[in-house]
């Protein structure tokens, strides 16, 4: 179960075809970018089958959103004022020492 893309529908990869017989004629499963997908409320369902066949069945979560740059920035120029990366307690050492 893949929802890196999409968490309403991940797709389903690996030995589908192996499990669709066995699973409820009103599970449906749709064709996305050469790969089978499903709703997110099916996905216990079909863990339910994959078990049942012996199936081990992995989840690749969706990624959380990367930091903007501009985020980035602040974090470091806020680590710089408390004095938490290396350069920042050298500087703050060298201006004491004086």
């Amino acid at each position: 179960m893949d929802f890196i893309e999409d968490k309403t529908m991940p797709y389903v990869r690996g030995d589908i075809a192996e499990l669709a017989g066995h699973f409820p004629k009103d599970l449906t499963l749709r064709r996305r970018n050469d790969f089978w997908c499903c709703f997110a409320e099916d996905v216990p369902r079909i863990k339910l089958v994959a078990n049942a066949q012996n199936f081990r069945v992995n989840e690749v979560p969706p990624t959380p959103p990367a930091k903007s740059k501009e985020a980035k920035t602040k974090q470091s120029m806020r680590s710089l004022r408390q004095n938490k990366t290396p350069l920042a307690r050298a500087w703050q050492k060298a201006s004491l020492s004086v």
